[in-house]
C-alpha cells in the first residue's frame, strides 16, 4: 500500500504553503496510521458506490434519501472526507442496511462449481 503526502515549504513569512503532491511512498513509521485511515474511507467509498448502484440509484438522488448535499456523497464515494457518525448513520437509513455493510470490506463472490 501506498499513500502520498504533501511537501511542505515556507514563504517569507513563516507561512506553511503546499508545494504539490510528492510522490507515493510506503506506509510505515508515522504514515502507517494515515495510510490505515485512508483506507478505511476508501472501503466506505467502495461499498457506498456499490450499495447505491445495486438499487440504480444517482447520487444525487442519494442525497436527496439520506439529507446530504450530493457533493458530500460524491466526496464520501471517492475517500476524499472522514464522515461523520451521524453521516454514516443518514447514509446507511436512506440504503436500508446496517452501518456495518458500508464499514466492512466487500464479500467475495462463490466461485462457480466446476462441472
Amino acid at each position: 500500500m501506498f499513500c502520498t503526502r504533501f511537501r511542505v515549504s515556507q514563504n517569507r513569512f513563516g507561512k506553511d504553503l503546499k508545494s504539490g503532491w510528492s510522490r507515493p511512498v510506503p506506509c510505515g513509521g508515522p504514515l502507517k496510521e494515515r495510510c490505515a485511515a485512508m483506507e478505511h474511507r476508501m472501503q466506505l467509498g467502495a461499498n457506498l458506490r456499490r450499495l447505491r448502484k445495486e438499487r440504480c440509484w444517482s447520487q444525487e438522488m442519494l442525497a436527496h434519501f439520506a439529507g446530504l448535499h450530493p457533493t458530500e456523497v460524491s466526496r464520501l464515494e471517492r475517500g476524499l472526507r472522514e464522515p461523520r457518525l451521524r453521516t454514516i448513520v443518514q447514509v446507511a437509513s436512506a440504503l436500508n442496511v446496517p452501518i456495518q455493510a458500508l464499514l466492512d470490506p466487500e464479500p467475495s463472490p462463490e466461485p462457480e462449481p466446476v462441472t
